[in-house]
């Protein structure tokens, strides 16, 4: 896999400068002597160093070759550190209790959340440093959203920390938070609903329809779907007016409802949207690359500084994670 160019990486990571806050957010998590935890995207060992002086056992992920052979010297002496050159999006997640405390690359925030909170073994406890937006939409504030209802079952998200840009070097163009993810115990959906739910929320959430009653009635017919929005007081509100725990409410209801009937009007309604996602991410790929040869080959008098071309392109360079 080719390594990120630097331009890249001043892009997408920030480093925290005081060990000192590190210490006060640590000291007001959930994280104790004894637990292993992640620090991923661990860059220059920031976050690894204080909980490892903490008596914490810690998994250093870094993908930066650079960076982790740094951080691979700075921890040699210290025996409950472990640092690992692996990316993040595809790491092996431990098969034992674990939390997360991290600062990780803005780009490839939606791919680790989802890394976390869709495996096997899911983390008890989850900080990261991210955008405030990014935060926004897992929290489901101000407005709902899709990614907020999906994650709602099986964690709590909330922010736990405001950032100044001081914080970090370099000083982020964007406004930085530090969202957790609490693991719910235990989960408000039963296993083997878990894909129900998802496929429930998808197909509502992405439907054409005005508001969250006409969505309904694609999926239930015209008069339960009444029946229902009346019985749970659903008027007009759009999928966004909906907080988390009534979509929680909604899908309770139209399962006992529609029974079984549900699960095949439904199916699959979160593999295709995954489909839709994954070409459109493959399209812009191919427009970066398309771009940077374009670049390439302009006079030279045209051309856009390297150093200039990340601040150019950010959308797409967020799309290609």
């Amino acid at each position: 896999m080719q390594r990120p160019s630097r331009n890249v990486l001043a892009h997408t990571q920030n480093f925290l400068r005081s060990g000192a806050l590190v210490d006060r957010l640590l000291d007001a998590s959930s994280i104790h002597a004894g637990d292993l935890v992640l620090d991923l995207g661990a860059g220059l060992g920031a976050i690894t160093r204080r909980l490892a002086s903490r008596g914490c056992e810690v998994f250093a992920i870094e993908k930066d070759a650079d960076l982790w052979e740094r951080l691979q010297q700075t921890m040699v002496d210290v025996p409950n550190v472990r640092v690992l050159h692996a990316d993040l999006v595809e790491l092996r997640l431990p098969q034992r209790a674990y939390k997360v405390f991290s600062n990780i690359p803005f780009d490839v925030t939606a791919d680790v959340v989802s890394r976390l909170t869709r495996g096997t073994c899911p983390p008890e406890d989850a900080y990261l440093v991210v955008q405030r937006e990014a935060a926004d939409r897992f929290i489901g504030q101000p407005r709902t959203t899709l990614p907020a209802v999906l994650l709602f079952p099986w964690f709590e998200a909330s922010l736990f920390y405001r950032f100044r840009r001081t914080d970090f070097a370099p000083a982020p163009r964007v406004e930085v938070v530090m969202l957790r993810l609490r693991k719910r115990g235990p989960p408000l959906v039963a296993p083997t609903e878990a894909q129900l739910y998802r496929d429930f929320a998808v197909a509502l959430f992405t439907s054409h329809a005005a508001c969250i009653t006409d969505a309904l009635q694609t999926v239930l017919g015209h008069q339960r779907a009444l029946r229902l929005a009346r019985a749970l007081q659903i008027g007009p509100e759009t999928s966004t007016d909906l907080p988390p725990r009534r979509w929680l409410e909604l899908f309770q209801a139209a399962a006992h409802v529609a029974g079984e009937e549900l699960r095949w009007r439904v199916t699959h309604a979160e593999g295709r949207l995954r489909e839709q996602q994954r070409k459109l991410r493959k399209l812009h790929r191919t427009r970066v690359r398309r771009l940077d040869r374009a670049i390439e080959h302009a006079p030279p008098q045209s051309r856009i500084p390297s150093s200039e071309r990340s601040r150019t392109l950010p959308g797409l360079c967020v799309a290609t994670a």
